[in-house]
């Protein structure tokens, strides 16, 4: 009886598939209407953020920019507040990065530049047991500040400030034992002293 009744569900299943699959053979009815099709409206794509463009080797972040020398790369510093964007007030250069090596470029010496920073200079010289460096004038601007060691990295921060504008540069001159740079670098000095800001 069980079988009978399992192979009578399974007829009936069969059928009902058939059923339901089975092609329409008829024509539709032709009308003098005309088809109006409705798209739905699209809405505006927002417009993308620009990324720093290079025109003669500067980098333009937005409201900060600078020339990246031969040799050099910069990446887009992304916004603290909305990591999807570029930061307008910052760019980061490195130095020996090469192609396809840009996961490891954290690794090689490099500069910063901060437009307008928040806070005060940066980091705390006090904490960092930092030793002040001489005041350095590049770009009609001085910066002053100091170099420390973190994690066995030895940087440089200083900061150039005016009523309207504060600039922090922080450099990381050793990275790698025997892969440094210096405050006296050539392409350091023609970073810092090619700071704009718009």
């Amino acid at each position: 009886m069980k079988k009978l009744l399992a192979l009578l569900l399974v007829l009936m299943l069969s059928m009902s598939l058939f059923a339901g699959c089975g092609g329409n053979s008829e024509e539709p009815a032709e009308t003098d209407d005309p088809v109006v099709s409705v798209e739905p409206e699209d809405e505006p794509e927002p417009e993308p953020e620009p990324e720093p463009e290079a025109e003669d080797g500067r980098i333009d972040a937005g409201n900060v920019s600078a020339i990246c020398p031969d040799g050099w790369q910069s990446f887009p510093v992304m916004d603290e507040d909305d990591d999807t964007k570029a930061d307008p007030n910052e760019l980061k250069f490195f130095k020996g990065v090469e192609e396809g090596e840009e996961e490891f470029r954290n690794s090689k010496p490099s500069v910063a530049i901060s437009y307008n920073a928040r806070g005060p200079l940066g980091v705390d010289k006090e904490w960092h047991e930092g030793t002040d460096i001489d005041p350095i004038e590049l770009g009609g601007r001085t910066f002053e500040g100091y170099t420390f060691e973190r994690g066995g990295d030895t940087l440089v921060i200083m900061a150039a400030e005016t009523d309207s504008e504060k600039i922090v540069v922080t450099i990381w001159l050793e990275i790698i034992k025997d892969r440094g740079i210096s405050l006296d670098d050539a392409d350091v000095r023609e970073i810092i002293a090619s700071i704009k800001v718009s």
